[in-house]
């Protein structure tokens, strides 16, 4: 009994527990270090005007860089990841990139790297460009929870050339889904931190208390911060361009790899069997993601589904596993019979025959409210587009799916970057 009681003890919750922040029980040796709002880093040159995102190994801020005078971003590991961190090697594989590949623009640029010491160890801080909420996150701010045709056919195709730059590098994403796709937010440049907070909200700053009651240690801050709210600029501005974040979890294209991180519902199916990972793995996520940014839905169930019903979906969606992956998949016989026809277990939830994914998406387009202003249909090219797109890039196996580079080269994701283009320069 002692032992349970002293179990128990371990895993009891130090801080209460806030929404849209990050883990506060990671206050504590190897995790975040404690940011405050209007805190210096780095001899001065940085300083915390807001909060942008976080993540389970990160935070990162709207930084006023002191020296070039301009906004950036803030990344701080913990540091625990800190030490580990393949991040500065990628950025600098990055950095020797060929600047006029197109797909440049779409890539978040890495500008610095430095350390800081703190309660809980040593973190690594990464700079860059300034990018603003994912576009899930506008997604979801959005009418319907779903982005006109037009936006999300011009991420798409940003997407496309952002990752075709990752993949000449020699890199690999390894996480790419529509959280590590960011907007970029207008110049802020010229304004004041004043500005920023009367046009995007003053931040909240919200008291971070002990379950004990106790009087908190150097270890935590004295509030949380949630990320700044962007929404005001509007969507238009928000899908005008992206750029590809977080390589917290990248490798090189010659690296062994066969694990991947990378959400259930965008994880390439060779990590479910213990195959070599490659730029492959990027081109399904891609496809999936694609498929999230035009739906208001998932491809393949949610972000906590297990590997058993991810394949399940699959299977569903893209037809039988290849012969050597279906006689792998240990628990295959409780959802399939012997003929591969799925049983009465999972039939019973099924809502009829597999359709076509762009068929799916504009489905899930026209489930919503029908009422003026709703989203518009697809044209018939538009749906012949993205059909060939979703069945090219998912392919079941990776040397059969194309690459990022033959799909940045495919006329019509050509057409809309010239759009995109040309849009941008109408509103300069």
């Amino acid at each position: 009994m002692a032992m349970g009681s002293a179990s128990s003890a371990r895993f009891r919750p130090i801080y209460n527990w806030q929404d849209d922040v990050e883990d506060l029980e990671d206050y504590r040796w190897g995790g975040y270090h404690p940011i405050r709002l209007g805190d210096d880093l780095s001899n001065r040159r940085y300083y915390i005007v807001h909060k942008l995102g976080y993540g389970r190994s990160s935070t990162v801020w709207l930084v006023r860089d002191r020296v070039e005078n301009r906004y950036v971003s803030l990344k701080v590991i913990t540091a625990r990841h800190s030490k580990l961190s393949p991040e500065v090697d990628v950025r600098n594989r990055l950095r020797c990139g060929d600047r006029h590949h197109p797909g440049h623009p779409f890539v978040l640029s890495p500008l610095n790297e430095f350390y800081i010491d703190g309660p809980n160890g040593r973190h690594l801080c990464l700079v860059s460009e300034l990018a603003g909420p994912s576009i899930l996150e506008v997604k979801m701010a959005a009418e319907h929870g779903m982005l006109s045709i037009e936006a999300a056919q011009n991420i798409t195709a940003q997407l496309a050339l952002g990752l075709s730059y990752v993949h000449s590098c020699g890199v690999i994403h390894g996480d790419i889904h529509t959280h590590n796709v960011a907007s970029q937010i207008p110049n802020l440049d010229s304004w004041t931190a004043e500005k920023i907070y009367e046009n995007f909200g003053e931040p909240e700053r919200s008291p971070i208390l002990r379950c004990d009651n106790e009087p908190l240690g150097p270890e935590a801050p004295p509030y949380a911060v949630p990320p700044a709210y962007f929404w005001s600029i509007g969507e238009e501005n928000l899908t005008k361009q992206i750029k590809i974040i977080d390589f917290g979890e990248a490798s090189f294209s010659q690296d062994e790899r066969k694990k991947l991180h990378t959400p259930m519902p965008f994880r390439a199916p060779e990590s479910f069997f213990g195959e070599l990972i490659g730029p492959a793995a990027d081109v399904w996520a891609f496809g999936c993601t694609v498929f999230n940014v035009f739906a208001n839905g998932q491809l393949f169930d949610g972000f906590m589904s297990s590997e058993d019903a991810i394949l399940v979906g699959m299977v569903d969606s893209l037809g039988v596993l290849p012969p050597q992956w279906w006689e792998k998949w240990e628990c295959r016989s409780y959802y399939f019979s012997s003929d591969r026809t799925p049983k009465a277990s999972i039939t019973a939830h099924d809502p009829g025959p597999s359709k076509p994914l762009a068929l799916r998406i504009q489905e899930m387009r026209s489930s919503g409210d029908q009422s003026e202003g709703a989203l518009r249909p697809f044209k018939p090219d538009e749906m012949v587009n993205l059909q060939n797109l979703l069945a090219a890039t998912l392919k079941y196996l990776p040397s059969e799916r194309v690459t990022a580079d033959d799909v940045s080269k495919l006329e019509w994701i050509h057409q809309l970057f010239l759009r995109s283009r040309t849009n941008e320069s109408d509103a300069l």
